[in-house]
């Protein structure tokens, strides 16, 4: 299951949901257009926590907990190597 936060006018954004859509994973898209997450987070807040400075912020969440995938390049790379394995 993976978490994109990003914004509505970000292309990368509409790729990286798009690109999961395709690849059928199970994702939480949250628009941090409205500048607060469900948890009441900034999207600097986000962008803090995880150490990333754009969106789309991707993370992989499995029962080990979650983990910063990236942006777009990094959600695709994520997943060719996931499929190779």
């Amino acid at each position: 299951m993976y978490i994109v936060y990003g914004l509505k006018n970000c292309e990368y954004c509409k790729l990286a949901v798009e690109e999961l859509r395709i690849r059928g994973c199970s994702f939480y898209y949250f628009s941090m257009d409205s500048d607060t997450s469900p948890d009441g987070s900034s999207l600097n807040d986000i962008k803090s926590r995880y150490e990333w400075p754009t969106v789309p912020i991707v993370l992989s969440c499995s029962s080990d907990g979650e983990r910063i995938v990236g942006g777009y390049v990094d959600l695709v790379d994520h997943l060719e190597t996931k499929d190779e394995s």
